[in-house]
Order: structure tokens, then C-alpha cells, then sequence
């Protein structure tokens, strides 16, 4: 058997992306708080 663990991201209001791929919904910052809490 295989296991597969998948984490995301979503803004407040449920956005993953826009409808053009950008990610922008977290400041720089943010973003850099969220990598390093994947990276846990």
C-alpha cells in the first residue's frame, strides 16, 4: 500500500489560485511562514 500526504494553502475566502495560476493571496512573508512550516 501507498500513502500520499498532500498540504496546501488557502486564503481566507477559500482561493487556491486566481484562474491565471498566481498563488499572490499570501504576502512574502506569509509565504516564507508557510514554507518553513511545510518544511516541518
Amino acid at each position: 500500500m501507498m500513502e500520499v500526504t498532500i498540504e496546501m494553502a488557502a486564503s481566507i475566502n477559500g482561493l487556491i489560485a486566481t484562474k491565471e495560476g498566481s498563488e499572490d493571496f499570501l504576502s512574502e512573508r506569509n509565504y516564507q511562514i508557510m514554507l518553513n512550516f511545510l518544511k516541518e
